[in-house]
């Protein structure tokens, strides 16, 4: 190894800066305005925070642009136990829909900063950055709700909540942004807070080895490896130095990867998904590769 790679790590594990976390800040708040603003959505339960890299601390590229859900609390998307409709839970179906939310809220956010500063994508309105606002893209959701079939104290229907929205080729997507940031916040107390600092390395890592061509790299997405690092024993994460770290944890995920029993109940940071599905858009042996490349990269023996 050449370089000196337990500077660089060290170097690698600082968060944003508070310049940055402040234009974070501003934008969110910006778009909570714009709901405020609109005369049919104020009068709603809107909730609106951001979610990702951003409201995880686990960001690394200066300038990135933030994910923000806009989450109606008002209307929702469930699933039910087999054999349970939702008249079993006290709900019925409503007139309206996602799609006219989803208008709605374009429409808001337009009046707001404008139709030239706001782009609609196919899972989310793109609001471009300024020198007080960082770059967002809006996802525009109901709540999710996941019955258990089982009541609280009170006699409670129980359920996990969660945000759903649909893309324009109107595919289903679930995700746990909440559950995410709580046992990510765990994570990072149980391992006196070298969690987050090690993700930002590899995330960090990965961007260098995409830079320099290595082809895996591109193929290993940043929420991927904050769920990698999730998976990996809190043990790991006790080493002194974090070349140590970085060498344990890839060792930890390559013998893991080579055999897909190993990580079959492997999940997602929200712990909800799993995280090696046919349902998950990257695959197993593009990690197990990952990790032989950045082993190699790095100059381990």
């Amino acid at each position: 190894m050449n370089k000196d790679w337990e500077e660089i790590f060290t170097s690698w594990t600082k968060p944003p800066s508070d310049t940055e976390e402040s234009r974070c800040d501003n934008t969110v708040n910006m778009i909570q305005k714009a709901i405020d603003a609109d005369e049919i959505l104020s009068k709603m339960t809107i909730e609106v925070f951001a979610q990702g890299s951003y409201a995880n601390n686990t960001n690394v590229k200066l300038n990135s642009d933030v994910d923000i859900c806009v989450r109606n609390m008002d209307y929702l998307f469930a699933v039910y136990p087999e054999g349970k409709t939702n008249a079993d839970f006290g709900l019925s179906d409503s007139d309206y829909g996602y799609l006219t939310f989803k208008s709605q809220v374009e429409n808001a956010l337009v009046n707001y900063f404008c139709r030239r500063e706001v782009t609609p994508g196919n899972k989310a309105f793109n609001i471009k950055s300024n020198s007080y606002r960082i770059e967002a893209d809006v996802i525009v959701c109901f709540e999710h709700r996941r019955y258990t079939g089982e009541k609280d104290l009170y006699g409670n229907h129980s359920y996990l909540s969660g945000a759903e929205f649909r893309t324009e080729n109107d595919s289903r997507i679930i995700n746990w942004p909440k559950q995410q940031i709580e046992n990510g916040i765990k994570k990072n107390r149980e391992t006196n807070t070298q969690f987050k600092k090690v993700v930002r390395i590899f995330k960090k890592l990965n961007l260098e080895m995409i830079d320099s061509k290595i082809d895996i790299a591109g193929k290993i997405q940043s929420f991927l490896i904050e769920c990698l690092c999730w998976n990996t024993p809190n043990h790991v994460f006790t080493a002194t130095q974090y070349i140590d770290i970085i060498r344990s944890s890839l060792g930890h995920l390559y013998n893991e990867t080579k055999d897909a029993n190993k990580v079959k109940e492997w999940g997602e940071i929200n712990d909800l998904k799993y995280l090696f599905r046919s349902n998950q858009p990257w695959k197993l042996e593009d990690v197990n590769t990952w990790t032989v490349k950045a082993w190699n990269y790095i100059g381990f023996e």
